[in-house]
């Protein structure tokens, strides 16, 4: 709890490389890389690559790149599943005439599949007042919750705004949890969400072009590009979804009525009968009892030591209920 790592340069920059299945990073705790940079203008910025199976970021913890005057260094993370929760931070910080760093997240396949998920913490690539850095997300999903931001700042100078590109199956941003790509002087930076399903909670398009100093602590998501001339925006058509949404109703169902307790037969004609006649389809007198050729038993419950086939799927029936369970 409370290590620092880093790496610190005057001149050229030293990277650090960690290749690993599980990186864990608690309890303010920070990997960081620090470069001041050269006059001469041909020194290498100093970078944090890091290559895991899953990385998790939590409780004050930080993962930085710091630069001077010169070359920004750059924030690297290949991983299937990344964690950033409860006051955390990934940061590309350029300080004084340097442009800023970039800060990449991108899983491990050609196809991403695993989640990126922030929780009440913060993603910043900022410039002091040179160009700004640049965030770049692939992921199978993006969750953003607890008022987590995601922010490509430039404080001042006419340096413009960084780009912010998302490419997920699915962008989520519950509570104050905003998306900001703003400069002071320069032209707001670009906002990319690449995905078929986004929803902010509460978004708006009035944010795209409010006061970005008017969007922490309104409960909202909200997405702004903002400069002397307003970058662009680019988010999926979400009219669909917002058109579809039904009122749920007040009473809950339990969840035990959802699950079937036998197999699901399919069956295109609806509910079917079954038939007995006794022999030549006739009582042999009208006061006897119908004989059939079938004999029928009690349908008997499973015992403890019998096989349950687990439910492999929801299925909907005649009456437009729909039930949890597996099929025959």
């Amino acid at each position: 709890p409370g290590d620092l790592f880093l790496v610190f340069a005057v001149r050229d920059g030293g990277n650090i490389d960690i290749e690993t299945g599980e990186l864990i990073v608690r309890d303010g705790a920070e990997i960081s890389t620090a470069f001041l940079g050269s006059a001469e203008g041909n020194s290498a910025a100093s970078n944090l690559n890091i290559e895991a199976d899953s990385v998790l970021i939590e409780n004050n913890a930080r993962l930085s790149s710091i630069s001077g005057v010169g070359f920004s260094g750059n924030i690297s993370n290949q991983s299937d599943d990344v964690v950033l929760n409860n006051s955390s931070a990934l940061t590309a910080s350029a300080i004084d005439n340097a442009s800023g760093g970039n800060i990449t997240i991108t899983g491990s396949g050609e196809t991403p599949e695993g989640i990126f998920r922030v929780n009440n913490s913060t993603i910043l690539a900022s410039s002091a007042n040179a160009g700004g850095g640049n965030v770049s997300v692939s992921a199978g999903g993006l969750l953003l919750e607890g008022n987590s931001d995601v922010k490509t700042t430039v404080a001042d100078g006419s340096g413009d705004g960084g780009s912010i590109d998302f490419s997920a199956d699915y962008v989520i941003a519950f509570d104050d949890s905003d998306i900001l790509a703003n400069a002071v002087g320069g032209r707001g930076g670009s906002i990319t969400l690449n995905t078929p399903g986004f929803f902010g909670n509460g978004f708006s398009v009035d944010s795209l072009s409010a006061d970005p100093d008017t969007l922490e602590g309104n409960n909202r998501a909200d997405i702004n590009a903002t400069g002397t001339v307003d970058g662009i925006v680019t988010v999926p058509d979400i009219s669909f979804l917002e058109n579809s949404l039904t009122r749920l109703p007040d009473n809950l169902i339990a969840p035990d009525r959802l699950i079937a307790n036998s197999c699901i037969a399919r069956n295109q004609y609806g509910t079917g009968t079954l038939i007995t006649t006794g022999r030549d389809g006739l009582a042999s007198n009208p006061d006897s009892v119908l004989n059939g050729s079938i004999s029928t038993v009690n349908v008997q419950t499973e015992t403890t030591e019998a096989t349950v086939q687990e439910p492999n799927g929801v299925y909907q029936l005649a009456d437009g209920r729909l039930i949890i369970g597996s099929t025959c």
